[in-house]
């Protein structure tokens, strides 16, 4: 009715749900290089034509059956890093590389291993494991309003939580995006030869300090998952600022 009376439509720019938009190149091997605003949204992950009034090119959900199978990342940096999805176009179609650059890439990639996690949890996501990787929980303590308090760490590939022990809720967390710089250095008792280790995180000139309630072998796992885990793909050089550059 609306085309019907000559008046103009509204464009929706983003797509329902939509987390988080990134500017990206695409790399065809036929078409060459073209623009596409990739949208990450709570079930898929969306192509569009910016130069088609942001026309949605391509679907692939990672909900129910997936048709992601994989994201790897090739070469670069977070200056034009570029990653691989792994996808098929509709159900009947075979699994493809499709190769694209991104300024943000660590940016992108925190975005959508947190959608494809939020997915997992309400059991919607089967292939989250496989890409986002398993995360690591090891037992800490925190000094809060005058005293020791019990709380789990989490590592994962996107960032360090923390959790409450008997909830599994959330209290804290930061991506590896948002790091300033990290420290993981071993600490000594006076009193004791036991070796426990301290957490120290930096993050806008704020630190905060978690002791794990571990020692040696113990310790040296969680030096090892933090070390593994913060160069993952979505670890970003330090001092960075984030921008999604894209229409509101």
């Amino acid at each position: 009715m609306e085309a019907l009376l000559g008046r103009r439509q509204k464009v929706e720019l983003k797509p329902v749900n939509c987390l988080g938009r990134y500017v990206v190149t695409k790399h065809n091997q036929w078409r060459g290089k073209y623009r596409r605003v990739l949208c990450i949204t709570t079930s898929a992950i969306l192509t569009q034509n910016p130069e088609q009034q942001f026309a949605i090119t391509n679907t692939y959900a990672f909900v129910g059956d997936s048709d992601i199978e994989s994201i790897t990342l090739g070469p670069g940096n977070d200056e034009e890093g570029e990653f691989v999805i792994t996808a098929r176009q509709d159900k009947k179609s075979k699994f493809k590389p499709n190769r694209f650059t991104c300024r943000y890439r660590s940016r992108l990639l925190t975005d959508l291993y947190q959608a494809l996690t939020a997915a997992a949890t309400i059991g919607a996501c089967s292939i989250a494991q496989k890409i986002v990787g398993l995360s690591d929980t090891f037992p800490a303590l925190t000094w809060a309003e005058g005293a020791w308090v019990v709380i789990s760490i989490r590592l994962s590939s996107r960032g360090i939580e923390v959790v409450a022990p008997s909830t599994g809720s959330s209290s804290w967390r930061i991506d590896f995006t948002q790091l300033a710089t990290t420290a993981f250095a071993p600490l000594q008792s006076e009193s004791s030869s036991a070796t426990a280790a301290a957490l120290s995180v930096l993050d806008g000139g704020v630190s905060t300090s978690f002791h794990p309630s571990l020692s040696g072998a113990a310790s040296s796992s969680l030096a090892a998952s933090y070390s593994t885990a913060s160069m993952s793909p979505s670890r970003m050089p330090i001092n960075h600022h984030h921008h999604h550059p894209t229409h509101p």
